[in-house]
């Protein structure tokens, strides 16, 4: 009986490109348009379905994902990841997508098994959360709050990112000096009960003009209702006599039902109205009006002066309250409607039969019209006695395009603001937290593998190739920050970004912290390749904004930059976890 041969199977990932196939292109797409749209200098792209219709400019990631087709399951895992991240934090989008496709394409080159590069990936995170989270990690900055020039940074190094914005260098510290401003204003008392949340405080509107240095802060909120003003409404509520209660405040109440007089609201709905065609609109008349007067005594029973109404009030209706000193503002739509129901504290009615109690009405300070190049707002000041101070920001831009990024780059902003209240730090921006991450990994990939040696069970070659990938993910990132036009650095005792010029060395790093004349003999290497560069005697001040002073230093949210890292290497993993996919032939 011959012996039967046996041969041992070599592990089929080689490579682990066939693994994903389609994937890797689609990633690569999408990784092109990402990483050239990424920081100060990243390219604006024009996206538009292939049906045609309307043609989106953008740098922002939120909008290019709103506009990106995409194919593959692992896609959608993909973005689904990435737009949960946008909606807690606005901002870091661009940076997770190329963490993200880089870890995955990188992890597909290596012949290596899956399961082993998902136990490194797993420890390396956990390495890079605990430098980060150490007292002593050069790249986290404890943020003073109460350092003006220090938060005015902090928001310059945000709106300063997308170039759609057309924002130059006033008109961004404009911005975020209103920011800073509402900000301030919006912190609740110390006796509030209520929880914090700038993104409510804070609201935006938007009109036509020459530059974002016109535009304002104002108190309260403005609701765009210009179609409902008579022609000599321009300065009516100036000339108003509010009715108002002893401390000066206006009392509101609000209508989500229409007060025009209609038949489903004119009556109760236990009730029905019979009637013949020839006589159904006389008794329907009569019958509103009855209640309509009914409801004016209730009103100026209550000392009620500011009716709100999300849908229309009958002309004679609101005649008579205005005559009775009680102000009408109709066709406020559901968007409005809870603006004011926010600002006032009051409750909203969807009828006028039932009984009118005091924990219905709300109130306000003042009430007035504004002008904003052109355009007419009616502006609600909240009164100081209901906790809530709300301010808006009327944001000035020459097109909708621009008004867009500004938009979104200012509720990134405020939610880095609101991060910063829960917990006063930062990480260094502009690439130099990345590098920096690079060379704590290059300098202890030693001990890191000691460490590593019970979780991941690889050989010491095998680490270090993945170690080495992930930080030429990381690189890799950095390098489209600059758009590959110059080649990055960074140092031996500092790490941080740097800049290599034609003649010499950048005098600041990218995020403004460290001075080059600041350290003792500096040592400066491609953490590409490891190559150390001389530094000639003769240095060229750069002449950019980031370097100026440290005035300009460019922060990242600490806890968005966290998330960012955990949702990257989860979304990786479990793209690596994943061999086979099952979809309907018709997607």
């Amino acid at each position: 009986m011959a012996k039967s041969r046996i041969t041992p199977e070599k592990y089929s990932g080689t490579t682990q490109v066939e693994h994903f196939g389609k994937l890797l292109n689609e990633l690569s797409k999408l990784g092109t348009v990402i990483s050239t749209s990424f920081g100060p200098l990243g390219r604006l792209k024009f996206l538009q379905t292939s049906q045609g219709g309307h043609v989106t400019v953008t740098s922002s990631s939120k909008r290019i994902l709103n506009q990106l087709p995409s194919g593959h399951p692992v896609m959608h895992i993909i973005i689904s990841a990435v737009r949960e991240h946008l909606a807690r934090f606005d901002d870091g989008g661009l940076f997770l997508i190329q963490l993200t496709i880089n870890l995955i394409t990188s992890a597909s080159r290596l012949s290596i098994p899956n399961h082993s590069i998902i136990a490194c990936y797993e420890f390396i995170l956990k390495c890079c959360i605990d430098f980060f989270q150490s007292d002593t990690c050069p790249c986290r900055i404890n943020v003073d709050i109460s350092s003006i020039k220090t938060m005015l940074a902090f928001m310059k190094s945000i709106l300063c990112t997308k170039p759609t914005c057309t924002l130059n260098d006033s008109e961004i510290s404009h911005l975020s000096l209103l920011l800073i401003k509402g900000f301030v204003s919006a912190i609740p008392s110390p006796t509030s009960q209520e929880q914090f949340s700038l993104q409510e405080c804070i609201q935006f509107i938007h009109c036509y003009g020459e530059s974002a240095s016109e535009s304002k802060l104002l108190d309260g909120i403005l609701i765009d209702n210009s179609f409902t003003l008579r022609n000599d409404r321009d300065s009516y509520t100036n000339k108003f006599q509010f009715l108002r209660l002893p401390d000066n405040t206006i009392r509101v109440i609000l209508f989500n039902i229409s007060l025009a007089g209609d038949p489903e609201d004119s009556l109760p709905e236990n009730i029905t109205l019979i009637a013949t065609k020839d006589d159904r609109s006389l008794k329907l008349s009569s019958i509103a009006m009855e209640r309509f007067r009914r409801l004016i005594e209730i009103l100026k029973a209550n000392h009620v002066g500011f009716v709100g109404c999300q849908k229309c009030v009958h002309p004679t209706f609101k005649l008579a309250l205005e005559t009775n000193g009680i102000f009408v503002c109709d066709r406020l739509s559901i968007l409005n409607i809870g603006k004011v129901k926010k600002i006032t504290g009051a409750t909203v009615l969807s009828t006028s039969f039932t009984e009118i109690k005091d924990h219905h009405f709300g109130a306000i300070s003042d009430a007035n019209y504004i002008h904003i190049n052109n355009k007419c707002f009616l502006n609600l000041i909240p009164s100081k006695y209901n906790g809530r101070n709300i301010s808006t920001i009327a944001i000035i831009s020459k097109d909708e395009t621009s008004c867009d990024e500004i938009k979104l780059v200012l509720a990134a902003a405020i939610n880095s603001l609101q991060q910063i209240v829960t917990n006063a730090v930062a990480l260094c921006g502009s690439g130099c937290t990345e590098l920096t991450l690079v060379r704590y990994l290059q300098q202890n990939r030693e001990s890191l593998f000691n460490s590593a040696k019970s979780q991941v069970q690889l050989t010491k070659s095998k680490f270090f190739t993945i170690l080495d990938s992930f930080q030429l993910s990381l690189i890799k990132i950095v390098s489209s920050l600059n758009q590959n036009e110059k080649e990055i650095l960074t140092e031996v005792q500092h790490g941080h970004h740097w800049i290599k010029l034609s003649r010499s060395i950048s005098d600041r790093c990218r995020c403004g912290m460290k001075n080059r004349n600041e350290i003792k003999s500096p040592t400066f290497y491609s953490p590409k390749f490891d190559e150390a560069i001389p530094v000639k005697s003769e240095v060229d001040i750069v002449s950019t904004s980031y370097y100026r002073s440290n005035e300009n230093i460019v922060l990242d949210s600490f806890a968005m930059k966290i998330n960012a890292y955990h949702v990257a290497i989860s979304v990786a993993n479990i793209a690596l976890r994943i061999i086979n996919t099952v979809s309907d032939a018709q997607t």
